[in-house]
């Protein structure tokens, strides 16, 4: 389906549930069509054959937060299922989802669109207006306007305006599971900018003060979700760390960053990121959950892949992995890392470890991957 059918369809969708046209603002799926199927069968069909697929057996403990992919559902898609089969119907009246913004322009803190709908080829999403207001009470999260055309398929030329939110997938392309798996329920979308002093340097001072009005917002009937993808690898990246037996070296990379994460301890995650200098688009909303997340929390790897592997290329892959974070009675004792061994091909250090098992084979239904 064409961006401005689609646009059209937006809009239809909205006077389905009564809500004069002319009065609300919608984001538009940027991603449909190239990430996802783009019509309303095709999709639904895709969402349900990758849930069909899933494997994975989740502990019995409360979840508290989904960490999951965000490139096309050909080979991300079923890595991404993997974090949201057990949920159900009514589970959870609202979900907070912290992306990464792949836009071609920096802002700090936190950016949110402002429109009362996010639209995917399954329906409407309602955002949640009340908490959006209340957290733009703080300075730290801004509402940024949607600029659509009906003149250039529903989108602006990136010429007239840079586009914030516009293009954006990494929020919306996690809506369809959700939409099916939970049906009804309300969004807080927040794109996750920079988090720096005033030297331009990384602050954690300034991610615990987000996390701490992001808390605020979680009960038992908010899910939290992290839409990120891991490690970026290749020249398009800017790390090539390694030039040899790259695809196992990925592997072990990943692993290792992985197995910090699901820890639950942000000193040691960042401790992992300033020695590998790993590329996460993700980064910063990975950072904000380890400063949401309880202490008795822990992650558990649920799935992961590469497009490495999946188109067998050595020269740009990019990591999809699936960790969910549970609340556990008792704290899961922390495992010691891995001590990193320094790689002296790409002269940077890098972790190695044992890699995993076989990776996931998953049909294709998507494009080419994404950052």
């Amino acid at each position: 389906m064409r961006l401005h059918l689609y646009f059209a369809t937006a809009f239809i969708l909205v006077a389905a549930v009564c809500v004069p046209a002319t009065e609300v603002t919608v984001h538009l799926c940027a991603s449909a069509g190239s990430l996802m199927p783009d019509t309303t069968e095709g999709l639904q069909k895709a969402v349900t054959r990758l849930f069909s697929e899933t494997t994975s057996i989740a502990p019995s403990e409360p979840l508290v937060a989904c960490v999951v992919p965000h490139g096309p559902y050909g080979i991300s898609g079923k890595i991404a299922a993997e974090a949201f089969k057990d949920l159900r119907k009514g589970q959870y009246k609202r979900v907070i989802v912290l992306g990464a913004s792949h836009a071609d322009m920096a802002f700090e803190d936190c950016s949110i669109a402002a429109v009362d709908y996010y639209a995917t080829p399954l329906g409407l999403v309602p955002v949640d207006g009340e908490a959006i207001r209340k957290l733009t009470y703080s300075p730290l999260f801004g509402a940024r306007a949607m600029r659509y055309s009906h003149m250039n398929k529903g989108f602006l030329s990136k010429s007239e305006r840079k586009p914030l939110h516009e293009y954006e997938h990494s929020i919306e392309i996690v809506l369809p599971f959700l939409q099916d798996r939970l049906g009804d329920f309300e969004l807080i979308p927040i794109l996750v900018g920079n988090m720096t002093d005033g030297g331009g340097r990384y602050s954690e001072d300034r991610t615990k003060a987000i996390a701490r009005q992001l808390v605020k917002l979680v009960d038992d009937e908010t899910l939290l979700v992290v839409s990120t993808d891991f490690t970026h690898f290749g020249n398009d990246f800017s790390f090539r760390p390694y030039n040899t037996d790259i695809l196992n070296k990925v592997d072990q990379l990943d692993q290792t960053g992985l197995d910090i994460l699901s820890e639950n301890d942000p000193e040691a995650f960042e401790n992992f990121i300033k020695k590998s200098r790993v590329p996460i688009c993700g980064l910063n909303p990975l950072r904000l959950l380890l400063h949401m997340m309880p202490d008795k929390a822990r992650g558990t790897l649920l799935a992961r892949t590469t497009s490495g592997r999946f188109y067998n290329d050595e020269n740009r892959s990019v990591s999809y992995a699936s960790m969910n974070f549970y609340l556990y009675k008792q704290p899961r004792p922390r495992t010691e890392p891995p001590a990193p061994k320094a790689d002296v091909a790409g002269g940077k250090e890098a972790p190695i470890v044992k890699a995993p098992g076989k990776p996931m084979t998953i049909t294709n239904i998507g494009g080419r991957s994404s950052e």
